[in-house]
């Protein structure tokens, strides 16, 4: 019998930015969004954890890694780290920067050395509202947090990614969320998590690698089955 095609995978990897983008509440849904626009040719597997910091996802890593088993070759992975990193130092999340940049390698080479051509995409930091923040249910009011941190990490990660930087070997494609989120208030719940309009920003910053990219873009990736006409001929049905 002959093999049967099978769904490609994309992951998303990250912390509550990405556990709570399934929220049925908001007006938008990003991994939904993202299965849309690979529908028939790619499942999303979201593997957000909400305030975890970069060490600590290694073991959801290694969960993901052996859920993908020897399936095909995952399409891409999506990484958001740094967000929880950046934390100021007396809180348990935080990680210094230099350790997100290791920790981030660790896990791209990993990827790496297993699938040679898996795209991956690094999301940065987005900026934070401590206005917001500082009314909001958090626990923390936005004590934890600073906006130089925030741009700091995001930074660094950029560099990273950049000629000369260390996860420059893997072709690790950066989406600068930092750079794109400058009123980002306006798109969060709480000042920290996205509402539907700011997962719409990292959607469009998304589909925008999506689409420069020929071995990314849906249009270039045949779907499992085809349409119901060309079905219909295979099966001797008359369309």
């Amino acid at each position: 019998m002959q093999q049967q095609q099978q769904y490609k995978k994309i992951i998303l990897l990250g912390d509550s930015q990405f556990e709570l983008s399934w929220n049925p509440a908001l007006d938008f849904c990003l991994p939904g969004a993202i299965a849309s626009l690979y529908a028939r040719r790619a499942d999303v597997l979201n593997r957000g954890l909400s305030g975890y910091s970069s060490p600590w996802l290694r073991s959801q890593f290694d969960r993901v890694l052996e859920e993908l088993g020897d399936t095909v070759e995952p399409l891409m992975f999506i990484l958001w780290l740094g967000t929880n990193d950046a934390c100021i130092e007396s809180t348990p999340h935080h990680v210094p920067v230099v350790e997100t940049v290791a920790m981030t390698r660790e896990y791209v080479s990993a990827i790496r050395a297993r699938w040679a051509h898996t795209a991956i995409l690094l999301v940065t930091p987005a900026p934070v509202s401590i206005a917001k923040m500082e009314t909001s249910p958090l626990r923390s009011k936005g004590t934890d947090r600073t906006q130089r941190a925030m741009a700091d990490y995001a930074q660094m990660l950029l560099d990273a990614c950049a000629e000369g930087g260390v996860l420059a070997e893997f072709g690790v494609m950066p989406v600068n969320l930092f750079e794109a989120g400058e009123q980002i208030g306006k798109f969060t719940i709480d000042g920290l998590h996205f509402n539907g309009q700011g997962y719409r920003i990292l959607f469009n910053l998304l589909r925008n690698v999506f689409d420069s990219e020929p071995t990314l873009s849906p249009a270039s990736l045949s779907g499992v089955e085809p349409g119901w006409a060309v079905k219909a001929r295979q099966l001797g049905r008359t369309v």
